[in-house]
């Protein structure tokens, strides 16, 4: 009984997983160009996450935590390494996000909500960097 328990859990752990692509990803807020986020994706649905401002006003704040994917909606929860940001909730609509227009120059548009920043969606280019 435990080992089919296990079983199910591996395969559910496994079905969320396979909806996102592992490895490394970068992301830019589509209007300054000033905020960029950079994560990686590990298979036991961990990831690691920075986030700095290309002018200073944001220094590099390191974060870890876990993600999950639940129909369009790229979750993360994550614990920073910064008096500012201790604790931070990430929200994407991977609506529109396709394997090919990870890889295009610009990457794709996604709407990203972070509870830190407020309620409001932002706008960010989400591309695949590796």
């Amino acid at each position: 009984m435990k080992s089919l328990l296990m079983s199910l859990v591996l395969f559910a752990s496994a079905q969320v997983f396979a909806q996102v692509e592992l490895g490394k990803y970068a992301a830019t807020d589509a209007e300054t160009k000033n905020i960029l986020a950079n994560f990686e994706l590990k298979a036991d649905g961990s990831l690691t996450f920075t986030v700095k401002t290309k002018d200073g006003t944001l220094p590099q704040t390191n974060c870890s935590g876990k993600y999950t994917v639940k129909g369009k909606e790229f979750a993360a929860e994550l614990t920073c390494q910064s008096v500012l940001l201790p604790k931070a909730s990430v929200k994407i609509d991977i609506t529109n996000v396709t394997p090919a227009g990870l890889r295009t120059p610009q990457g794709v548009e996604v709407d990203v909500k972070i509870d830190a920043l407020g309620s409001d969606a932002n706008k960010f280019l989400l591309k695949k960097a590796d």
